[in-house]
């Protein structure tokens, strides 16, 4: 408390007397001794806190730090102090004493180290690169609190006056040069703000203690909920949550709202599987009457009150799917309550009024649509783990997976079990109309224990005992109707409590947003607080109409942590390393306004260099870099010239393009024969012509740029190269594939039968796997298509007014060039041009074709007719199809066919044509060849 008390005051000075710590929560944990003067947590919790403290990530790496990956100026994660911090174990490192003070190289060799002084290079006369300054004790200096915070001295941050713009530090880097100053002052906190002439009161603190969890389902069963399958998909996710994710120790109780609420179960608290399946008999059974999502709220308040009178802390799982126009009247209610709410919104009809209360108790909000293959909803509810539990207690989501499929398909997949998890290992399988056959074998090839089936709620499950087996763990899934939807879901605990599990978080830069401001998607991958780096993530963003977008995710992954004062560095890298493994994680839902429909002009700039290198070279300096992309990292990369003009703060001058380079030339050249004589005239007149059509020219390039090459660009450079990059995988994955059949039929001995077969598994499971990803990412191929078509109509359309302007401009200089004498015309035999004036205005959006005889009209093709243009070409089959009727046609994987488009047909099929066989072909199913 000291310490919180003395950096008040420290901020206060610091911020010109505008900031303090008025109220200061310190959250005790659950394990400690009881104390009268604890306090039950209200909206408080370990995952949300703004100071953590905790070990270093590893041993001796007590370096304070603040966790932030989003931009400059806006909030960060949390910081993070260890024990020996706080305790005050490591004040000679960090301060409050002062340090030596001169240029200082700090060596270790072995067990010795050495401060040795900065050599400098004769060339460029600056220091060598690990030269640091070390200031001396006794100073004068205020500024800056961002270095140099540990000389007493120092108790102002850097402003615009001070603030070294030319040091290669984080701060400028994220920044953009601005002081420390300058990004607080522009804050909305500081706007808000006016200077206190009275010193700050003492901060007040909050003793708060971590008691057991509280949560209260609050489900809808109203009369819609009845459409889509949506209650039991409900009920399969909530017995999922009362299964597996509620951690033992909690209360849990539930709480059914139509038009009216009841109890469907009063809090209970749950230390085995007896209250578990208790609290699931509970789910409801049927669905019928109104929405009142205020009366199910309520009636959670008064089901909570009867264990504790306060709310504090207390959760509400709220799950709808309906419109409510009261939910307002209960907004102030629960915002005053002290309870936390979680809001699952599903289906499109689902009101969003209620993500206010989510927002007003620091709640969690989902999406779920419709399509159940998404597994949105079970999704939603395996992310809401207790933020208070520990890490080791909690459970993490491995799989994730659904497929619609055709009977007797199969759904195959691997989930790797790594050494870090395996406890309570959880196997759920759901699905729309029968019972699949289901198949589950753990790493050695053994079948696992037989599932618990239950047919009325179309429910699957099994719990792997003890610690399950390390290693690759296959299932297949066999649909036994048509149109059959199947969904896998599979979450593990910590395998040792002493060990942190390999975690994955997610979430979005904003929660609401509105275009073209953008949405970013930030993933997180831990052990403890070890970052993990190389994984390979791909976020899966759901639309309300449960179209899905695939998003592979770069890793930018924290590098080490810089220290204050030097010392010999730790030999363990900051990086841990980690055989394979799985994790699946919900980053919410969020809503972005304001969206254009269909191309849009070029409104995301490229991103920021901050890695620009000079070296030196005799008299020259080479420049390096890396070139940011068109839209931020991508797209073409930005020129160079324009980034330049950007820095000096200088509009950058258009470039000169050839026609009207020719013109000037041609005017100049006219100048000197003189405008008076008669080819000097004609020659200034030629030169404007040629001007006027190089500004047509310029006109037509940055109508086509817009209209057509930026999309098509950034089609190439995006979209394409993700799908070339996985149609690749499939087919190496489907070479795997073959080649593991091959090994099967070739086995004879039983043991290399039983080695194969599990090959083949894994192997089929991961084809599967990278073929569901392909398929994702080629069903939006379609409306590319016809953007891209749309587009090109442009080009075409821009294409036919530049050539009619140019046309116009040669018409009208050969009018003036026939004004002069016939004895100073080059070519007196030349064929006449009719003009055509009175046709030249709607010449734009029509074909047209100049000749020596006048301007031949016709009017637009209609774009249909386009397909017919392109012949018939030659396609590979990439996968097996089977012909649904007799106007399609059965397709074998490998096999080249003929194709061709026919006018009027759908823009996902092709004609086929095999020998004398011909029928429609799906697209996404065929590779064209040239």
């Amino acid at each position: 408390m000291d310490m919180v008390t003395a950096a008040s005051t420290y901020l206060f000075e610091a911020t010109e007397k505008r900031f303090f710590f008025k109220n200061v929560s310190i959250l005790i944990p659950e394990n400690w001794k009881g104390n009268p003067r604890y306090k039950r947590p209200k909206l408080e919790s370990y995952l949300h806190a703004d100071v953590r403290v905790a070990l270093p990530t590893l041993p001796g790496r007590d370096e304070p730090y603040t966790k932030q990956f989003t931009a400059c100026a806006e909030k960060g994660e949390y910081i993070h102090f260890t024990p020996d911090f706080v305790l005050g174990k490591k004040q000679n490192e960090y301060g409050p004493s002062g340090i030596s003070g001169m240029n200082r190289v700090y060596t270790c060799q072995g067990g010795s180290c050495i401060y040795r002084t900065c050599r400098t290079n004769s060339t460029t006369k600056l220091y060598e690169k690990d030269c640091q300054f070390f200031p001396n004790k006794v100073q004068t200096e205020k500024t800056s609190i961002m270095f140099m915070q540990s000389i007493d001295s120092v108790s102002r941050f850097c402003n615009d006056k001070n603030h070294n713009r030319e040091a290669p530090s984080l701060q400028n880097i994220k920044c953009e040069y601005r002081s420390t100053w300058e990004v607080i002052s522009s804050s909305e906190d500081f706007k808000s703000t006016t200077p206190r002439e009275a010193p700050p009161p003492p901060t007040t603190f909050s003793l708060l203690k971590i008691s057991p969890r509280i949560v209260c389902l609050v489900l809808d069963k109203s009369g819609s909920m009845s459409s889509d399958n949506r209650l039991n998909r409900m009920n399969q996710a909530g017995k999922f949550f009362l299964l597996n994710i509620v951690e033992n120790g909690s209360w849990a109780g539930m709480v059914h709202f139509d038009s009216s609420a009841s109890v469907a179960s009063e809090l209970i608290q749950i230390v085995g599987s007896n209250e578990r399946d208790q609290l699931v008999a509970s789910l409801p059974p049927v669905a019928s009457g109104g929405t009142s999502i205020c009366t199910g709220i309520r009636t959670a308040f008064q089901v909570i009150r009867k264990l504790q009178s306060e709310l504090d802390g207390s959760e509400i799982v709220l799950l709808t799917d309906g419109e409510d126009k009261t939910v307002s009247s209960c907004v102030n209610e629960v915002k005053l309550s002290g309870a936390i709410v979680h809001v699952i919104a599903l289906g499109p009809s689902a009101d969003s009024a209620v993500d206010e209360l989510r927002t007003l108790t620091g709640g969690k909000y989902y999406y779920a649509s419709d399509d159940a293959q998404n597994n949105g909803l079970i999704d939603a509810f395996g992310d809401l783990t207790s933020g208070n539990a520990d890490v080791s207690q909690k459970s993490l989501q491995l799989e994730s997976k659904g497929l619609t499929l055709d009977s007797n398909n199969w759904m195959n997949g691997t989930v790797i079990i790594d050494s870090t998890v395996g406890k309570d290992t959880f196997f759920l399988i759901t699905w729309k109309s029968q019972k699949p056959s289901i198949f589950l074998w753990d790493p050695s090839g053994r079948e696992a224990g037989s599932f618990t089936v239950e047919l009325s709620t179309k429910m699957a499950y099994l719990t792997i005992p003890g610690t399950a087996k390390v290693g690759i763990w296959t299932y297949s899934l066999q649909a036994k109707t048509s149109q059959e939807t199947l969904t896998i879901a599979v979450t593990s605990r910590a395998a040792n409590s002493s060990v942190p599990p390999i975690t994955v978080s997610a979430k979005m830069n904003k929660d609401t947003n509105s275009f073209p401001s953008p949405m970013i998607v930030y993933a997180e991958v831990l052990q403890g607080y070890v970052p993990v780096v190389g994984a390979k993530v791909t976020a899966f963003i759901e639309s309300t109409s449960g179209n899905t977008e695939v998003l592979e995710l770069f890793d930018n992954g924290a590098g080490k942590i810089e220290g204050n004062p030097p010392r010999p560095e730790n030999a363990e890298n900051t990086q841990t390393t980690v055989e394979d493994f799985s994790r699946m994680a919900s980053g919410g839902a969020f809503v972005v306004s304001q969206v254009t429909p269909g191309s849009v002009a070029d409104v995301f700039p490229p991103s920021q260099i901050t890695d620009l290198d000079a070296t030196p070279d005799g008299d020259e300096i080479t420049l390096t870099w890396t070139a940011p992309g068109d839209d931020f990292d991508v797209g073409k990369d930005a020129r160079i010239e324009e980034f330049v003009y950007e820095k000096l703060d200088r509009k950058a001058p258009s470039r000169v393009n050839n026609p009207e380079l020719l013109g000037q030339y041609m005017i100049d050249a006219g100048t000197e024969f003189g405008p008076g004589t008669a080819y000097g005239s004609a020659l200034i007149k030629c030169g404007e012509t040629q001007k006027r059509i190089g500004s047509a020219d310029r006109e037509l390039i940055q109508t086509s740029a817009l209209n057509f090459l930026t999309p098509l660009r950034n089609f190439i450079e995006g979209d394409y190269k993700t799908i070339a990059k996985e149609r690749k995988l499939l087919q190496n994955k489907r070479l795997d594939l073959d080649a593991a059949k091959t090994r099967l039929k070739k086995a004879k001995a039983a043991e290399t039968r039983n080695s194969s077969e599990q090959e083949l598994r894994i192997t089929q499971s991961e084809f599967d796997r990278q073929a569901e990803i392909t398929r994702l990412l080629l069903e939006g191929i379609s409306s590319t298509h016809a953007h891209h078509l749309r587009c090109l109509n442009d080009f075409v359309e821009a294409q036919m007014t530049y050539y009619a302007q140019c046309y116009q401009y040669m018409l009208d200089l050969q009018k003036q060039l026939g004004s002069f004498p016939s004895n100073y015309l080059c070519n007196n035999n030349q064929t006449s041009v009719t003009p055509v004036p009175s046709v030249l205005p709607n010449v734009v959006g029509s074909s047209a074709m100049a000749s020596t005889s006048g301007l031949v009209m016709s009017s637009p093709p209609n774009l249909n007719d386009l397909k017919e243009c392109s012949g018939s070409r030659k396609a590979r089959v990439l996968y097996d199809y089977d012909a649904a009727n007799s106007t399609e046609l059965s397709l074998l994987a490998d096999e080249v066919i003929t194709v061709f488009s026919v006018v009027g047909m759908d823009s996902d099929w092709l004609m086929g044509e095999r020998g004398s066989q011909k029928g429609k072909v799906p697209i996404t199913y065929l590779e064209l060849l040239n």
